[in-house]
């Protein structure tokens, strides 16, 4: 073969490998690819396997989960919505002293008294020595007027060490004050002042004991100490207004009760206080508005069903004044709008004589005169004291 002839043989098989390279670039390419697939690659040339799937199953919620959501709650002031998680803890585990505790202490905030205690039992059950459920315990029963349950609770409460101890100490002064032992409640008080001396509610509470004990001034010098230390507190002013009524400072009594009302407008006991002040003050229209106010506020207000009473006696209208005080004692027998078993005594034997002065007026004697022993049965002291005052006649 010349050489012009083998040249143009190898153009030619030149020309069909270029013309079907992509054939066997694809070929090669593929047998690669099955070789990598079926091991035939060295291993340094394979694809790493992917991981395995961990499934990890979800983790249920605990009674402490649901006990941590409703703390949140309760943290937000949401006791309503704080409850159900405190019930669904409890469910989990129903030996939770602290879910029971915590949702007695929603029910508490709620004025459910009734709940409360029953929560708080149980949880006294399960840990008998559940120092801050004896606390919230003493508590609900004071506010249900049941000072003779409240007060072994509040001293267990103060035996075992409750985490507020000075206020277990202030509530148990209070209980002693309901049931007239004020050297108690003095020492009680003092002892929580030394706790913490700078507690505006002590130091008004040692306030209302020096009252009762006829120390007016010394009283007054505590309520302004709270004033001080809490001058945007409404219930200091209106301490302070109890005193310079004793003091027969009925101006300066008023115008507290008006600072408390401006900081409280809803507050149907300022209202009522600012009631019984104007009425001393001979102010009687003022304080007719200002006790139908406090009624709009709380209807069921003892105090000042009394307070309107007595300014229809003022006015000599003797068929509103029996309508008011005869109100004032269904709501009494109820005990709903009093705040202590002494204040709730005062109320009955201040309605009794007060209908029985209307009941004489109308021309009813002899029911005027069963008024008046009823309110003798209840406290000879208070009834004696109030006979003195409005000059009731038996």
């Amino acid at each position: 073969m010349s050489d012009l002839q083998s040249a143009k043989q190898r153009s030619s098989l030149r020309d069909w490998g270029n013309k079907h390279n992509w054939f066997f670039g694809g070929f090669i390419g593929c047998c690669g690819l099955a070789a990598s697939l079926y091991g035939l690659l060295p291993a340094s040339e394979k694809k790493p396997e992917p991981p395995p799937v961990l499934i990890v199953p979800l983790q249920q919620p605990t009674s402490g989960d649901f006990l941590d959501r409703g703390i949140k709650f309760s943290g937000l002031g949401q006791p309503d919505r704080a409850i159900p998680e405190f019930t669904e803890a409890i469910r989990l585990d129903p030996n939770n002293a602290v879910a029971y505790y915590k949702r007695g202490v929603s029910y508490n905030v709620l004025g459910d008294y009734d709940r409360s205690i029953q929560d708080l039992t149980e949880a006294l059950r399960i840990n008998p020595g559940y120092a801050d459920a004896f606390h919230l315990r003493c508590n609900a029963y004071r506010m249900n007027l049941n000072v003779e349950k409240a007060l072994p609770d509040c001293t267990r409460a103060v035996e075992l060490g409750a985490t507020d101890i000075a206020g277990a100490l202030g509530m148990r002064a209070v209980l002693y004050m309901d049931k007239g032992k004020v050297d108690a409640a003095l020492v009680d008080i003092t002892r929580a002042l030394s706790i913490n001396p700078n507690d505006a509610n002590s130091i008004s509470m040692l306030g209302d004991i020096l009252l009762r004990k006829g120390d007016t001034k010394g009283a007054l010098t505590r309520y302004e100490r709270a004033i001080q230390i809490e001058p945007n507190n409404s219930e200091h002013y209106l301490s302070r207004a109890s005193a310079y009524e004793q003091n027969k400072q009925f101006e300066l009594a008023y115008n507290d009760c008006t600072t408390a009302i401006d900081l409280k407008p809803n507050d149907a006991y300022a209202w009522n206080r600012r009631c019984l002040v104007a009425t001393a003050l001979g102010w009687l229209d003022g304080a007719l508005d200002d006790c139908t106010a406090s009624l709009k506020l709380g209807p069921d207000n003892p105090s000042a069903l009394n307070g309107r009473g007595r300014i229809y006696l003022r006015k000599k209208d003797w068929a509103n004044a029996l309508t008011n005080f005869s109100q004032a004692l269904q709501f009494g027998k109820s005990q709903r709008g009093v705040n202590s078993v002494l204040e709730k005594r005062s109320h009955d034997i201040e309605s009794l004589h007060g209908r029985a002065q209307a009941r004489l007026e109308l021309g009813q004697p002899s029911e005027a005169k069963k008024d008046v022993a009823d309110a003798k049965r209840i406290e000879k002291d208070i009834a004696s004291e109030l006979q003195a005052v409005y000059g009731l006649r038996n």
